[in-house]
């Protein structure tokens, strides 16, 4: 069964933001990510990555993060990156023991990752329904 092919459409059209603080593993990921026919961006940590976002919001489909990293945590990213970009979707991933409560229907994968299952996940998330927050009355 093959999950991602380099010419889907899909794939070409999305672009993902992967962070890890560690430089070996968000190596392979990007790569695995790229060879799928992705854009990746990357970020060393949550600080960066909340930067890349803010800094040119919509243009990011899909966040991935490592749960436990330095300073900015996965579940810290995830709560600012669904308060200010609602339309970016989220997977968090992680190597060790989750011992941080990650944000509610935050879809997550454990390392080491598995290719096909990473994709697979990838491309479930990307196709997911958007379902927007209802508007506050102070914005409606």
């Amino acid at each position: 069964m093959e999950f991602a092919r380099a010419d889907d459409p899909l794939n070409k059209a999305s672009t993902i933001l992967l962070v890890d603080d560690s430089e070996g593993s968000r190596e392979v990921i990007a790569a695995i990510l790229a060879r799928a026919g992705y854009t990746v961006l990357e970020a060393p940590n949550g600080s960066d990555a909340a930067q890349i976002l803010d800094r040119d919001p919509g243009t990011v489909d899909l966040l991935i993060t490592d749960a436990q990293m330095p300073g900015m945590t996965g579940p810290e990213l995830v709560r600012h990156t669904r308060r200010l970009h609602p339309l970016t979707r989220v997977l968090c991933i992680s190597g060790q023991p989750l011992d941080v409560t990650l944000p509610i229907s935050t879809p997550f994968l454990q390392k080491p990752l598995d290719l096909k299952l990473l994709l697979s996940k990838v491309r479930e998330i990307l196709l997911e329904e958007r379902i927007l927050p209802a508007p506050s009355a102070a914005t409606a």
